[in-house]
């Protein structure tokens, strides 16, 4: 009858939302409940058949559509979700389903724009009503030579889907300031960039990350066939306890800043919650330094630490 329940949960804020394989979404959702008062009896929740923008990115000059890129979707809502297309087919055209109402900001990955001097192509907005679809959302983009290659993992062999990043070979410390994504094959692309322009490229998945790669220049015979091959699965751990002047456990966030700009994802910083026992922890981490320290403190708080992690 549609009915649910959660039982035994703490009385802490939750974001409440529903995962349907038919594409149907939330209404308003997510939502946001707090069970710091006394908890609702029930909640009436209406699904509807998500939302749909297609569209088509393609060679300005050509009129011919660009295939295997991918589109994405923010939506700019508190959660800033991200939606992602699969790979443009061979006409350059793509669909983005499943989407809640409201506004987003649609635009490529991995596309620069010459006559911007390599900013991201500039994104197209569009406000989704419930169950909504539109179309027309295109892209054109100027002609220029692409950087491309394959992601590999540890043993060689492809990495797909894996986060792929380019940065100036200029910038110091580097700035991953255009992403891609590798398809199921781990084969990436970047367009729009200037004959001669120097970059330096990197990847990572959720468990593994590569180093930044030797420069490679656009337009040159290497620029088409880059090898990014990640490291081990990232294995290392940080766990710790927040606990007061008393030595009581206090649940407080927790903030690592790491100092290592050998890895692409690490201009992140990365904050957790302690439990009400006191106890954090980050994982998934590669060898490096990390700043750890408190969001916020109650009364006297410790100065910032810094740890080291083995490689």
């Amino acid at each position: 009858d549609g009915s649910f329940a959660f039982e035994a949960l703490a009385p802490i804020h939750y974001i409440f939302d529903i995962e349907v394989q038919d594409g149907s979404v939330l209404i308003d959702g997510p939502i946001n409940l707090d069970l710091g008062g006394a908890p609702p009896d029930a909640l009436r929740l209406e699904i509807c058949t998500g939302g749909a923008i297609r569209g088509r990115i393609y060679d300005a000059a050509l009129e011919k559509g660009l295939p295997g890129v991918h589109i994405m979707a923010s939506h700019n809502n508190r959660f800033a979700q991200r939606y992602w297309s699969k790979p443009t087919d061979e006409e350059g055209q793509f669909e983005l389903t499943g989407l809640r109402k409201g506004a987003y900001s649609v635009r490529p990955v991995g596309i620069a724009e010459n006559n911007r001097g390599g900013s991201r192509l500039a994104a197209r907005h569009v406000v989704l009503e419930a169950g909504q679809e539109i179309d027309g959302i295109d892209f054109a983009v100027e002609s220029s030579p692409a950087v491309s290659g394959t992601v590999v993992d540890a043993s060689g062999a492809p990495a797909a889907f894996a986060q792929v990043f380019a940065s100036r070979a200029s910038t110091d410390p580097r700035i991953p300031e255009w992403s891609a994504m590798s398809d199921e094959k781990g084969v990436f692309t970047f367009r729009g960039f200037s004959t001669g322009d120097e970059l330096e490229l990197a990847a990572f998945t959720p468990t593994a990350a590569s180093k930044w790669a030797s420069p490679v220049r656009v337009g040159e015979d290497g620029a088409r066939d880059v090898v990014i091959t990640l490291g081990p699965e990232r294995t290392g751990s940080i766990a710790g306890k927040v606990i007061d002047k008393h030595g009581r456990p206090i649940a407080l966030e927790v903030q690592a800043i790491p100092l290592n700009n050998e890895y692409p994802y690490m201009f992140d910083t990365m904050n957790v919650n302690a439990t009400e026992s006191g106890a954090f922890v980050f994982a998934a981490l590669p060898g490096g330094e990390y700043v750890l320290q408190l969001v916020r403190g109650v009364g006297n708080v410790q100065p910032a630490q810094t740890v080291r992690l083995a490689d």
